[in-house]
């Protein structure tokens, strides 16, 4: 999963409109990687969760 990463202007494009959409939103997840991984932490507990990160960045 690490080092592939998401297209430039993807993510330039998800930032800006991070930064000034006026919302409080706090995650702009870019590309399908990042939208199976929130998906899945709504679906469990803290502690599974930050076990489910920590599994897919080998840490």
């Amino acid at each position: 999963m690490a080092g592939a990463g998401q297209d430039p202007v993807e993510v330039a494009e998800k930032t800006f409109a991070a930064a000034t959409d006026g919302t409080d939103t706090l995650r702009y997840p870019v590309g399908n990687d990042a939208l199976q991984i929130l998906e899945a932490r709504n679906q469990m507990d803290d502690v599974h969760s930050k076990s489910m990160i920590k599994q897919l960045f080998g840490l």
